[in-house]
């Protein structure tokens, strides 16, 4: 009988979580582990906890001094995390910080067991090299040195980022991959008319640290005429104090609002707003899919890290913003809103494209042809 390989699935926190929860839920964050056959593979997932050990800890903090990489040296003396995945044929690693953790164990299990694939989603680590020398120059030999020879596919989320990595690392490219990431459109979906007539308010949702969050104070002060609601955790009731405003404090892994309430704000939505500071990462990517989804239509920055340029245009089926000027997204966000049969139109195209091209089946498809 042919043996099924063993999938494993490193997560920072939240999933075990979610999979223990009763209500419906989002299956976005799970990077396509519910979509393999479980006849040909046995998945887990394990969720990194930090093992806190004095001297590795001081070692830890001295390490991202001087790299910027969150590389934790503990994570060859955490017992539980070894005995989990030493035995893995696939390894995915979901985010930078989870491959950073996990780093200085696999290095070794992959020069030990030669046959074992590890594959990253990237979205930022060939974006954020510093401009100090000395930090680069070591940032530039973890890369080259431990990291190319560790990961054996990168997973691109974001096109900008994908093309910048071939052209500074073009030796390594056949590991380089783009993989347009994917929603639960089953879930992020409304069955009522496209019309956004009844529509309440604006709408931003995010924790990303490049989202432009003092520019989204500015443009809440500056339309007072505007309802919105706001959705995350990097601002406080007391900064967005105005009477146009209500907060709503939370974040994705801490469940305190669940992603049925999430749906509802979606769903009530006229528009979404999603200002974005410069950057290579594809920020704002989960939230644009999951508003356009749901026929909300999304007005967002166009930054060089915008993950698929070719498939969006601007006024057809999303709203794009060159930069974050207030007066610019303030004429912008009023002339948009005057135009019901404009908003009609994105919002339908832009469920259409979502559907078609950005669904967990197409995601986890293009998984599955790179680590198989």
């Amino acid at each position: 009988m042919k043996k099924n390989k063993s999938l494993i699935f490193i997560f920072s926190g939240g999933r075990k979580e979610r999979l223990n929860l009763d209500s419906n839920y989002a299956k976005d964050f799970f990077y396509g582990y519910f979509g393999f056959d479980r006849a040909e593979f046995d998945t887990d997932i394990v969720q990194i906890t930090h093992k806190k050990i004095f001297i590795i800890n001081f070692l830890d903090r001295l390490i991202k001094k001087i790299s910027n990489f969150p590389i934790a040296l503990s994570s060859i003396f955490n017992d539980t995390f070894k005995i989990k995945i030493k035995d893995s044929d696939i390894i995915l690693l979901v985010n930078e910080s989870v491959m950073f953790y996990s780093l200085p164990y696999i290095y070794f299990l992959k020069k030990r067991k030669k046959d074992i694939k590890i594959g990253l989603f990237t979205m930022g680590l060939f974006s954020n090299f510093s401009n100090n020398k000395l930090k680069n120059t070591v940032q530039q030999f973890i890369i080259k040195k431990i990291c190319f020879k560790t990961i054996d596919q990168f997973l691109f989320l974001g096109k900008g980022e994908y093309e910048h990595a071939v052209k500074t690392f073009g030796n390594e490219k056949t590991k380089f991959n783009f993989v347009p990431f994917g929603i639960d459109t089953k879930f992020w979906r409304c069955e009522d008319s496209n019309s956004l007539k009844n529509k309440e308010y604006l709408l931003f949702v995010g924790n990303d640290l490049n989202r432009d969050y003092e520019f989204l104070k500015k443009l809440v002060k500056s339309m007072n005429d505007y309802e919105f609601i706001i959705l995350t955790s990097r601002l406080s009731k007391n900064e967005l104090n105005f009477k146009n405003v209500k907060i709503y404090e939370g974040m994705w892994w801490n469940n305190v609002y669940s992603d049925i309430e999430i749906k509802e704000l979606y769903k009530k939505a006229i528009l979404t707003v999603v200002p974005l500071k410069e950057s290579l990462q594809p920020s704002g990517q989960s939230v644009t899919l999951q508003s356009m989804s749901m026929g909300t239509p999304v007005l967002i920055t166009k930054t060089s890290g915008f993950w698929d340029k070719e498939k969006f245009e601007d006024e057809t089926n999303i709203f794009f913003i060159e930069k974050n000027d207030v007066t610019l997204w303030k004429t912008k966000i009023e002339k948009t809103l005057k135009d019901q049969a404009k908003l009609n139109s994105v919002s339908k195209n832009g469920k259409l494209l979502v559907n078609e091209n950005y669904n967990l089946d197409t995601f986890t498809s293009k998984i599955k042809s790179i680590i198989s």
